[in-house]
């Protein structure tokens, strides 16, 4: 993720690492409006931010669930970051990081990090956990066999002496 005046740019490639989980970093959009059923964007946010419950639910206690959800918005493909138990929409993924999630939207493990920033209005970022398409496990430790003891031949006295000829 780069960072330029403020804004989060997308890097749309998949690391070449030998990890096989990456995270990456995304500016959540729309978190202005108010949903369909009239709850606020930013109240939600600030509930959050404030470890206030929502829907029954604690977030100070860490059981927040947060999910990426695809769906239809003018017959073209969207994405929607959904927490807690009601799927509260909190916001978009934005139009320059849209290609990336869907490209490597099976691959997403978990959102594992929200965080709400203070402003007017509040803003927020989101981490996703990936599972790293070009990850090749490392081979298993290959055991070496120690290599085959040959006899060691004695010779004495008595075998030089008896030695057929």
């Amino acid at each position: 993720m780069l960072y330029s005046n403020g804004h989060i740019i997308s890097d749309y490639s998949a690391p070449n690492t030998r990890e096989e989980y990456y995270d990456r970093t995304f500016r959540l959009v729309g978190v202005t409006f108010d949903n369909k059923d009239g709850s606020s964007r930013q109240q939600l946010l600030e509930d959050i931010k404030m470890f206030h419950g929502s829907n029954g639910y604690d977030y100070k206690k860490g059981n927040l669930r947060v999910e990426l959800v695809k769906y239809k918005y003018e017959n073209e493909e969207a994405i929607r970051l959904e927490v807690g138990i009601g799927r509260d929409i909190l916001g978009n993924v934005s139009r320059e990081d849209l290609p990336f999630i869907l490209e490597n939207y099976d691959f997403i493990k978990e959102v594992h990090y929200l965080d709400v920033y203070y402003g007017n209005p509040y803003g927020c970022t989101y981490t996703v956990t990936f599972k790293n398409p070009n990850y090749v496990p490392p081979a298993p430790p290959v055991e070496e066999k120690p290599a085959e003891e040959k006899p060691i031949k004695r010779t004495s006295l008595f075998s030089k002496l008896f030695k057929n000829k």
